[in-house]
């Protein structure tokens, strides 16, 4: 089977093919995916490589393994939908298509509506400082969960592109956060980017296991590269930063967790963005951004006493005490979304090698019930995690596990 990807003007395609499938059988379920999407189907499509010095169309009569293409291929669509002007109501547009939100400034009592004052000149400008320190305490991350993300990134992707996980854990009495599983969505990753692909039914079954064990999400963790960590003063790109923001969402409390290697060696480093950026994210403030350390702005901002356009990433971070800990949770089975795809071979290969080890004690852990969340129901799944955290599987949850692991 081979995972091909079709970038089309409504989102991006991902499937698996067998290498027998012909291009045209491709492109019938790409136009079938989009008329689920209500976009309408025009004609026959025409699929090309990307950037490709030929562009000329691909043969559609040809089978995926006659056209030599590799796992993960790219292609792009042209033609085959119809191309027409939707108006998008403002709940759907991206944030940096609409107007920013400024603030209501009191009316000077100095003066006149027509008229103007120092106050008032600099009063319209958001004023933007560095912040020294963090509002969190500190973060506490499981040391299993942190190593086997490092590992990802040192042994598999050599550090060679940037890569994100979702982080899920809970505010201790201390304040302290702690990680306790790392998600890794499924994503298209570069040098310079990270390209986040939705999977509704893997993200709410990764809500569903935190939130059965009493845990929410609580930031995300970025493998940077090789090249980028070379550069000491190096953080988070601006780019970065605002897919952490639209990650955050409605989440309370949120850290970034900083993975890199530096001089040949690993780290890890804690960070989180000011309130002052969640609040100017929230206010449509920011632009698409032009480099990694600025930030664009659509109205100016007031920055070491002067008016500015864009303003430094390094303005809205600020660095957060991290130390390891240990929690019960098992992390052995394959990550989700990585290039060695989890199956049930390995969940027999887990409950052969330790035969006397209890079913129950065998399956805490985050991965392995992500891959029997796509077995299971929503409600299943969430009675499953209670179970676990209960000590006792219910006989048909056994035996529903036993059966896939034989599959």
């Amino acid at each position: 089977m081979v995972v091909i990807r079709v970038r089309t003007p409504f989102g991006m395609f991902r499937s698996s093919f067998d290498s027998t499938v012909k291009l045209v059988e491709v492109i019938r379920k790409v136009q079938e995916d989009l008329l689920k999407k209500n976009q309408e189907v025009d004609g026959p499509a025409l699929f090309v490589v990307p950037k490709k010095s030929d562009s000329s169309p691909l043969p559609a009569n040809k089978t995926v393994g006659e056209l030599n293409f590799t796992d993960g291929q790219m292609l792009e669509m042209v033609g085959g939908y119809q191309s027409t002007i939707v108006e998008i109501p403002d709940s759907e547009k991206s944030i940096f298509d609409l107007p920013a939100i400024p603030y209501e400034i009191p009316r000077c009592a100095l003066h006149g509506p027509d008229q103007s004052c120092v106050r008032c000149m600099t009063a319209k400008y958001i004023r933007v400082d560095r912040k020294e320190k963090a509002d969190c305490v500190g973060v506490e991350a499981d040391k299993k969960s942190v190593a086997v993300f490092k590992y990802n990134m040192e042994k598999n992707l050599g550090y060679s592109v940037q890569r994100l996980g979702i982080l899920y854990g809970k505010k201790t009495e201390e304040g302290w956060l702690q990680v306790d599983f790392i998600y890794e969505p499924p994503q298209e990753n570069s040098a310079t980017d990270i390209l986040l692909l939705r999977n509704e039914t893997e993200q709410i079954n990764a809500d569903t296991i935190a939130n059965s064990f009493g845990l929410t999400k609580i930031g995300c963790i970025i493998g940077q590269t090789a090249e980028d960590c070379e550069d000491e003063e190096f953080i988070l790109t601006a780019q970065q930063i605002l897919m952490s923001a639209e990650i955050k969402g409605e989440a309370e409390d949120f850290i970034i967790l900083f993975s890199g290697i530096r001089d040949g060696t690993p780290f890890v480093e804690g960070f989180e963005l000011t309130d002052q950026f969640y609040d100017l994210y929230k206010r449509r403030y920011f632009l698409p951004p032009k480099d990694d350390f600025f930030l664009q702005v659509k109205e100016p901002l007031w920055i070491e006493a002067k008016e500015e356009m864009e303003a430094e990433v390094e303005f809205f971070i600020a660095p957060v005490p991290l130390k390891e800990y240990r929690n019960d949770f098992r992390c052995e089975f394959p990550v989700e979304n990585r290039q060695v795809k989890q199956s049930p071979e390995f969940l027999r290969t887990l409950i052969a090698q330790q035969p006397g080890a209890r079913l129950v004690d065998l399956i805490n852990d985050f991965h392995l019930l992500i891959f029997l969340g796509s077995f299971l129901g929503e409600t299943d799944l969430a009675a499953l995690c209670s179970e676990i955290q209960h000590g006792e599987l219910a006989e048909g949850h056994e035996l529903i596990i036993r059966n896939i692991a034989e599959a």
